[in-house]
């Protein structure tokens, strides 16, 4: 996780749901689609426990170029 620029300080192995979710989000997706690619039933749940702060760097990397051709 630390190779693609993942905060491995806020994000672990367990925590890739919110920071897939918290990614998708900051790269615009629509609440809706977030909601339905995590199961949940509405924004509430990603809110509460899965939004999360995440920092741009610098460096190209292979995770961000996935997450930017989603």
């Amino acid at each position: 996780m630390a190779n693609a620029s993942i905060d491995t300080n806020q994000f672990g192995a367990h925590s890739t749901r919110s920071a897939s979710t918290s990614a998708a989000k900051k790269s615009g997706l629509d609440m809706t689609t977030i909601t339905k690619a995590a199961g949940w039933s509405n924004a509430f749940t990603f809110a509460l426990f899965y939004d999360k702060s995440i920092k741009q760097s610098s460096d190209a990397n292979f995770g961000q170029a996935v997450l930017s051709n989603v």
